[in-house]
């Protein structure tokens, strides 16, 4: 069992993570800091309840990648655009700033101690070089499913014997960290949904609302400007010869509805030879509603970022389409997140 502080403190933050970070990431981030780390949750929590010592300089730089991750990776995101910067909190008129030279590891003590409320409840504001962060504690509902077993749940065998598999769902009321980011000099705010666990769209759209009206509550204001319309940003981000485009859905001038998806990441779809040739059959007479985009360490930021705009077939028949939320994925820095949004900006 854990006999020191810091190696309490390293299972709390571990605790914190789960409900912030996807394992695959995770792991990555234990072992770039020289952490144990399990095959799963569980497990890793297993050994770390065995550790007699830790270097609290690992569970700080650990707890760096946990904030930052909390603010900039895997969100679900609205832009506001904010020219006059009235949507902006006023300096030092804020109950919960914190000091810029805030250790990460009273950092993530500050938010653990929080609890959400009806609406997301504002428990932080973070600067950065990067930008100003508030926190927000949000309670959001998580449906997890699992494969039960007939014998160790007393399914009886003239039930199970007509199914391949039986599945059972649960819905979990977790509680989880929504941000407003205001990146510097940029002139927009950006509301971010955690969406680590890639919740659906439904739920997604409805936690938008929540977390802009307890923004406007926190700011004072009643009404804020409509959000910025990305559906041009789809067919912009497919014409450009940037990144690699995974996923697009689109409608043929013919009236039929496609799906593509490319089986590889790797792989670019504008590309492939059965897509390419569909579209030069039909001299490019397509309007896209949804498309994938991954990008190489090379082309925007260090890492290998990703962009989902997932829009309807509906959209392309209104004589103004609006879409107004994307999802950001595999996004480990400000820089990172922000080159992203920029593309998107940038197509629109």
């Amino acid at each position: 069992m854990a006999s020191n502080a810091a190696a309490v403190e390293l299972a709390d933050l571990l605790r914190d993570m789960q409900h912030c970070i996807r394992w695959d990431v995770a792991k990555d981030y234990l072992h770039a800091v020289g952490l144990p780390k399990g095959h799963g949750w569980e497990p890793t929590f297993a050994k770390a309840e065995k550790l007699t010592s830790v270097d609290p300089q690992a569970i700080e730089i650990l707890a760096g990648k946990y904030i930052i991750h909390a603010i900039h990776g895997d969100k679900y995101v609205r832009i506001i655009e904010d020219p006059t910067g009235e949507y902006s909190f006023p300096s030092g008129a804020l109950a919960i700033d914190v000091p810029t030279n805030t250790p990460f590891a009273k950092i993530a003590e500050i938010l653990r101690s929080k609890t959400a409320g009806d609406l997301p409840t504002p428990v932080m504001r973070l600067k950065s070089k990067g930008g100003t962060a508030i926190f927000f504690k949000s309670r959001r509902q998580i449906e997890t499913q699992t494969i039960l077993s007939a014998a160790e749940h007393d399914i009886p065998v003239s039930v199970a014997q007509n199914f391949d598999s039986i599945i059972a769902y649960k819905t979990d009321t977790r509680e989880v960290y929504d941000v407003v980011w205001a990146p510097a000099g940029k002139k927009r705010i950006e509301f971010r949904i955690d969406a680590h666990e890639q919740t659906n769209s439904d739920v997604m759209q409805g936690a938008l609302p929540r977390l802009e009206h307890a923004y406007r509550e926190l700011i004072g204001k009643s009404v804020l400007a409509p959000p910025k319309n990305i559906y041009n940003a789809i067919a912009g981000l497919y014409k450009v010869s940037t990144g690699i485009v995974t996923e697009l859905g689109f409608v043929t001038g013919t009236g039929s509805v496609k799906h593509e998806r490319m089986r590889r990441d790797r792989d670019c779809l504008r590309t492939e030879l059965f897509h390419k040739s569909g579209a030069e059959a039909i001299k490019g007479d397509f309007l896209p509603f949804r498309i994938g985009v991954r990008w190489k360490p090379k082309d925007i930021t260090a890492d290998n970022p990703e962009l989902h705009i997932r829009g309807t077939s509906q959209l392309v028949h209104k004589a103004m389409p609006v879409c107004y939320d994307f999802y950001v994925t595999k996004t480990t820095s400000h820089l990172s997140f922000d080159n992203v949004v920029t593309e998107v900006i940038s197509r629109c």
